[in-house]
């Protein structure tokens, strides 16, 4: 899994000195890696990135499927994001990793969690 340069991590770990001048973030894909990084790294990136981005995409490979399936399902249970699309399918990994020739993958939307109006209001004021 290590090998795998789709899910060698967040796509933003090389631009994270970037990130913190700037405060923002030049992508909405998250590539997720059960080995890199913690869990919850993933679910307080995915709160920063729907802050700034109205979508966010996730991707990862093989044993990462689990991690960021649960990453989403605490976004939706903390009521921070909404699933728009999932999708599977299988990448060739001959070249990257010696388990096999093929490696499960999936993608998930989401999008930010619709806030009530006037909650938003009440917030402002």
């Amino acid at each position: 899994m290590a090998d795998d340069p789709e899910a060698a991590g967040d796509p933003r770990e090389c631009q994270q000195g970037e990130e913190q001048r700037e405060g923002t973030f030049k992508t909405n894909l998250v590539q997720v890696s059960n080995v890199k990084k913690p869990l919850f790294f993933y679910v307080n990136l995915a709160e920063r990135l729907l802050a700034q981005f109205e979508t966010l995409e996730f991707s990862a490979l093989g044993l990462a499927i689990s991690t960021v399936v649960t990453v989403v399902e605490i976004l939706k249970q903390n009521q921070v994001a909404v699933v728009t699309g999932i999708h599977t399918s299988t990448v060739d990994a001959s070249e990257h990793s010696k388990e096999g020739a093929f490696k499960a993958k999936i993608r998930i939307s989401v999008r930010r969690w619709p806030s009530p109006q006037g909650v938003q209001e009440s917030k402002e004021g």
